[in-house]
Parts: C-alpha cells; structure tokens; sequence
C-alpha cells in the first residue's frame, strides 16, 4: 500500500518554522523525483523509524487547513481581483493560494497524535507537500465574459472559445466571469452554454464552472434522491474530502446524515456516518510505536479471529490519516507478509471493503485509481471522470496524471483519447496539456 506519488511542491510564503529544514522545488536536492527525496526510504530501509525524536529526511509541510483541494465558499463570487471570503467566520485565506496558518499551533506544527506515549516520529512513505492553486495569470473577468458571449451569441457556437476559457480558469476566475456575464448580458453563463452545447461536453462544462463545495452538495443530493443510491459517488466524496469541508456540507446540506442512514444499510451505513462525524486525524507526522500497536488491532480485530470486528475496523480507518495507515502497513506487511489492503479484502466485501480501501490512500492516489476505474473495460464511467476533473484544478489534474503513470495504469491522456470523443475528449484533454 506504499505509495510514491507526491503533490507538486509549494513555496511557501512563510518562514520555516522551528528550525525545519527548508522545502525543496523540482531538481533540488531531496526533491520530488530526487535521489533521497520524496518517497524515498528512511536509513535502514524502507519505512525505518528516525533516530529518537528526529524527523526523517524528506522534509516537512502540514497539509494546508481544510486539506486537499479546500473548496471555493459556496455563494456569491467575490469582486474581481479580491479573494473569495472565508466561509463561516474562519480566517480568511492567506494570498496567492498560499495555506492559513493552522490555529492553536505554530504554522506548519502537527497536533499531537491521541494516545501518543513517545516522542518518536518517522516521515511516512507518502509525500506531504502543499498543493498549488493555478490560476491564469492573465485573466480578464469582462473580457472573458465578452468572449464568451460572442461565440454562443446567434446561429452556431464558437467551441473553441469555450475550450479556450473555461477549462484553463481557477474557481475564483470562473466565478468573476460568471458575475460579469450575467451583470453585462441578464443572463447566467451556465444557462446559454446549456442552450448551445449539449452531452458529456455540456456537462463538463457546466460542472467546471461551479464552486467545489456547491458542487460536491449537488453530487451528495443526486447520490441519495431518487430511485437507487449511487453508492460510488459517496465514498469518492466523504473519504477524500477533509474535516473541514465535510463541516461545510453539513452546514449547507444539512439533511446529509439522516439521508445517508435512510438509503445505505450494514457497515456501509455505519462507516459512512463516522466519516460524516468529521473527526479523522489530519498531520502528516505519525508516532511508529503507535501505527504498530494499531496494526497489532487490526489483526486481532480481523485475521487472527473467526468472524471480524467490523466496529473496531470502523473505528480505526475513520480515525486515521492515510499518512499514518501508510506506516500501520508498513508494520501489517512485517508482522504478516501482506498488506493492509490485502487484510480489508479477506475480511470485508462490498462498497464496505471500498470505503475502508479509499481511506487507505491519498487523495492523488486515491483520484489516480478512480480514472482508470471509470475507464476500465467496456463502456466509461463519465459521471466518474468529470466529476474528477471537476473538483481538481488543473495543476492537480496534471500531477493525478503522473501518478496515474506511477501506479501502473498507462497515460492517462491516451486513455483519455480512447475512452470519449468529440469536444467532450477535446475539453478533457485540453486540461492535462
């Protein structure tokens, strides 16, 4: 369950905290790729602990609050050129996409692990790097906006006017484009472009406009209403959206919980709740005596009994971080000769044992194996694949792409060029050059 694959590194604004080693960029040493960089094994091999109270080499960066791909606050756009205001009262976010510091703790300071009964931490296999947030840096809300209207306005639309613009705009950019579409013309953008384009191509075009908390709210609801639950859409949104946004949904959705209990049963029901109770551990840093004692429960709780412990399973994959079950693997893989996935196969089926897999793994991961699991075999999953491209910005997507490459599943571009067709595949593709 190791896993290689690391976000692209960020420059941080702020200055290193406690005397942590400096962050590296592309080529540097212990850079991604690197010889002794990311992903990297510790001295001693793989997974080795530092010495007593030292990181491992690798470096350090807490994820930004809010986690990976912190969504855009769910409302009305913001002024041209003015962020977006923070949601709910929380601190506003720092400029450029830079993260906030976390509060209650010195910027980039993991909170102590619950239990923790020793000062010992490794680095785990997986890199922690921030994230960054692309946007164009040439953007002209009005003049976007004129565009636009320009090539869906009479007989015809100008597609590659749309292809031009919308894929290659962050959330904040779409959102000022938005404003001034419907200020200049009384009219929304996303309505014309549903009047002139039509299929997977207007889909994604219309689902790459919205905010990504609205967004994953939208998807929440198509997932419970109606005939059938559309259980895979769930676990792609509560297993890899962060404590901070599942708060969000709750606020905005707030029927969430007692329609998830109403339209999913057994462990399923049950894991999904405590995902919904938004208490997972979020640092990057893990206490090695702690992951062992943990995968020590797992095998009590699984392999080592007749029947499983489902509650403890529970328990434990909703606590913790795939950072921290990366290195419970590590010790399950010792103590065991196979890996923690390995175990949750043997003891569990269904979209139960999906659910428990998916909060093994981080998000890139976690999107990479998705894609080719919404392209695999006959006919594709594209409510699957733009609702990916749809929550991810573009640098995400470029990087899910590498990792998609690391874990074996080929070029995502070409399956991509495969798998859609027409301005749908154009659009898609557009968004990995």
């Amino acid at each position: 369950m190791s896993y290689g694959g690391g976000y692209p590194p960020y420059n941080s604004p702020y200055p290193q905290q406690g005397g942590y080693p400096p962050q590296q960029g592309y080529g540097a040493p212990g850079a991604y790729g690197a010889p002794g960089g990311y992903g990297a094994p510790a001295p001693g091999g793989y997974g080795a602990p530092s010495p007593y109270g030292a990181p491992a080499p690798g470096g350090y960066g807490a994820p930004a609050p809010g986690g990976y791909g912190a969504p855009s606050p769910y409302g009305a756009p913001a002024p041209y050129g003015a962020p977006a205001p923070s949601p709910y009262g929380a601190p506003a976010p720092s400029p450029y996409g830079a993260p906030a510091p976390m509060p209650g703790a010195p910027y980039g300071a993991p909170a102590p692990l619950p239990g923790a009964t020793t000062v010992t931490t490794v680095t785990t296999n997986i890199p922690i790097v921030f994230m960054p947030i692309h946007a164009y840096p040439h953007c002209d809300p009005p003049g976007d906006a004129r565009r636009l209207y320009k090539a869906m306005k009479g007989l015809g639309t100008n597609d590659s006017v749309l292809m031009d613009i919308i894929p290659h705009r962050s959330k904040l950019q779409l959102e000022q484009i938005q404003a001034a579409y419907l200020s200049e013309n009384r009219k929304s953008l996303e309505g014309d472009i549903r009047g002139d384009t039509s299929g997977n191509y207007c889909t994604l075009l219309c689902d790459l406009l919205k905010p990504v908390l609205g967004y994953k709210i939208e998807n929440l609801k198509k997932a419970v209403k109606g005939l059938g639950t559309r259980e895979v859409l769930l676990i792609d949104i509560l297993t890899q959206s962060s404590n901070a946004e599942i708060e969000q949904l709750k606020r905005q959705y707030p029927e969430i919980e007692h329609e998830i209990k109403g339209d999913t049963s057994g462990n399923f029901r049950n894991v999904l709740a405590k995902l919904l109770k938004a208490n997972r551990l979020e640092v990057p840093f893990v206490d090695d005596l702690k992951a062992e004692a943990v995968a020590k429960e797992i095998y009590a709780a699984g392999e080592f009994r007749l029947g499983t412990n489902d509650s403890k399973f529970v328990d434990i994959f909703t606590t913790y971080s795939p950072y921290f079950l990366d290195r419970v693997d590590w010790h399950y893989r010792k103590s065991h000769g196979h890996s923690l996935t390995i175990a949750i196969e043997k003891e569990t089926s269904g979209y139960y044992r999906d659910t428990l897999i998916a909060l093994t793994k981080p998000p890139d991961v976690y999107f990479a194996d998705r894609l080719a699991q919404a392209m695999k075999g006959l006919g594709t999953d594209d409510w699957g694949l733009i609702y990916i491209f749809a929550v991810h910005d573009k640098a995400q997507l470029k990087h899910i792409a590498k990792v998609f490459a690391q874990r074996g599943h080929g070029n995502l571009a070409a399956k991509i060029e495969k798998d859609t067709s027409g301005n749908y595949k154009k659009t898609l593709l557009s968004i990995l050059s």
